[in-house]
């Protein structure tokens, strides 16, 4: 799999930064291994940075959903920051809208974690 993606911990909020576009079979299940990570970091709350992914397909939307469902039954909260205004389209339009909490930054995401 030839996805980096990069992991930092503040205030026991795993922030994750995904560094590639999430197309096809480079993404598939990738859900279950953040979700791994993120349980062995001991986060009680995860945000998804995809500042550097211009393109989603149902593949990467899949991940979203797939991953935001796992974190959900172990009780850690997610969310999506830095999201492009197409990739939020397609969330609309998938019915995530209102479902999975999208930030402007993950400044936002920690503040609203931590409330």
């Amino acid at each position: 799999m030839d996805v980096e993606l990069v992991y930092r911990i503040e205030q026991e909020i795993c922030l994750i930064s995904f560094e590639a576009e999430m197309l096809g079979g480079k993404v598939r299940g990738l859900s279950s291994q953040i979700a791994k990570s993120v349980e062995e970091k001991q986060a009680r709350a995860v945000a998804l940075n995809l500042q550097n992914v211009r393109h989603i397909d149902s593949i990467g939307v899949g991940v979203v959903i797939t991953l935001f469902k796992i974190l959900q039954k172990k009780k850690i909260e997610f969310a999506l920051c830095h999201v492009n205004s197409t990739i939020v389209r397609i969330l609309e339009l998938v019915g995530l809208e209102g479902k999975i909490q999208i930030f402007e930054t993950e400044s936002e995401a920690i503040k609203a974690f931590q409330q």
